[in-house]
């Protein structure tokens, strides 16, 4: 009697319903082409995404490709108006690809479809190097811990700000294949991440420092420690520091980042948010937080046999430094996540590696109630972004009928 392969099931369930060939997958977490499933889910997810709530970074998108369609612009127009004081336009991925969108369509489905798409790739490709690091191990509950938190942490919602957040899964990879795989073709990565959002010019400077000159470990952590307990700035002295080393088509996202003025607005939005919303970014931080100075006491046994855990824990201690300055400013949170992104990854590979030799997993016992603290909320957060279409339609049905209801509404 024939059977179908596990590798031809999974693309027949996915075109029944794409979430349940998800967890399908998770059967064969090992196959190769479970990252191509993630990959998919997460264009469909695009296709599928509501986009109902005022002020989100995808109404801008939505509106930027009705007007690209409405006005025929050609290919040297939309050139001519990168980096452009008029346009605003200081990134190149995202103008380029609703450019190009555009010329086919003016149905905002089919732009975050293409967002979907180069997200995804870059998230599930980050994904599999960290699976694929365990293949000859078997993932124990901590393992599978912080590895779902590390999907969560830049999740595949976060396509609504397509700009930033594709840009910190682009340097992800870019950095793993320089320091782990030795590529050059990494920094073509780095330079993407850059071009995909301009605000990753400090960690792409930060990263080619480290590649060139190694501080210590000692000095890192010093460093680290102390601009962790840092907590108010001047935001108008900064404002004006910023400002005067900046050119002039960034000046106004600089003004609109650090100004006094949008401080007091997101104070006054995290006021109106529930306990939970306030604290679930804490229970990360300090988790995180815990497990780095277990790992720099742990150094020696980990960094001395592995070259590549101590590079990447130099370098996220680095980052750390910077993330910890830059999230006094409004707006400059982004960069933690993008942090905690790295040490998440960092901590999956360790533990796997090293971890119950080191005791790590008696640390875990008591930080997993956080983490998974941390995981329900972002999953929470994730339901306004995802739509109901995600979890009970399939591509067929919705490339022809879209509902446009968000998750949340039944969550509430």
């Amino acid at each position: 009697m024939y059977r179908i392969s596990a590798s031809l099931s999974v693309w027949i369930i996915f075109l029944i319903s794409p979430i349940i060939a998800v967890l399908y997958a998770f059967r064969y977490p090992k196959a190769y082409w479970v990252k191509n499933v993630i990959w998919m889910m997460v264009a469909f997810h695009g296709m599928t995404m509501p986009i109902i709530r005022e002020g989100l970074d995808a109404n801008r998108y939505k509106e930027a490709l009705h007007k690209m369609a409405k006005e025929d612009l050609s290919f040297e127009g939309i050139v001519n108006a990168l980096y452009n004081d008029e346009t605003r336009y200081v990134d190149v991925m995202q103008p380029m690809v609703t450019y190009l969108v555009s010329i086919f369509t003016a149905n905002e489905t089919f732009l975050f479809l293409v967002f979907g798409l180069i997200f995804g790739y870059f998230y599930s490709r980050n994904l599999w190097f960290l699976i694929q690091q365990s293949l000859k191990r078997k993932l124990d509950f901590y393992a599978w811990v912080l590895l779902i938190i590390f999907a969560l942490i830049v999740a595949f919602w976060q396509i609504n700000a397509f700009r930033f957040w594709t840009a910190a899964h682009i340097f992800f990879l870019g950095t793993i294949q320089i320091f782990y795989y030795k590529r050059q073709k990494g920094w073509l990565f780095i330079l993407l991440s850059l071009l995909t959002h301009y605000a990753f010019i400090i960690p792409v400077v930060l990263l080619v420092f480290h590649f060139f000159y190694r501080i210590p470990y000692q000095i890192l952590f010093f460093i680290f420690l102390a601009t962790f307990s840092i907590s108010e700035v001047d935001f108008g002295a900064l404002n004006e520091r910023l400002k005067s080393y900046t050119p002039s088509f960034l000046e106004h996202r600089v003004d609109a980042y650090v100004s006094e003025e949008y401080a007091e607005k997101r104070a006054s939005k995290s006021e109106t948010r529930s306990w939970h919303a306030k604290f679930y970014g804490k229970a990360l931080k300090w988790s995180i937080f815990v497990l780095i100075a277990f790992l720099y006491v742990k150094r020696k046994p980990v960094f001395g046999p592995y070259l590549f855990f101590g590079r990447l824990f130099s370098f996220t201690l680095l980052l750390y430094s910077f993330a910890n300055i830059a999230s006094m400013v409004p707006s400059g949170a982004r960069y933690m996540t993008v942090t905690n992104l790295f040490a998440m990854g960092l901590l999956f590979l360790v533990y796997i590696s090293v971890g119950k030799s080191l005791k790590m997993n008696r640390v875990l016992l008591i930080l997993t109630p956080f983490l998974l603290f941390y995981g329900l909320v972002s999953l929470r957060s994730g339901a306004d972004y995802m739509g109901i279409d995600l979890i009970l339609s399939n591509p067929l049905i919705a490339s022809v009928l879209k509902s446009d209801i968000a998750l949340i509404e039944f969550v509430k």
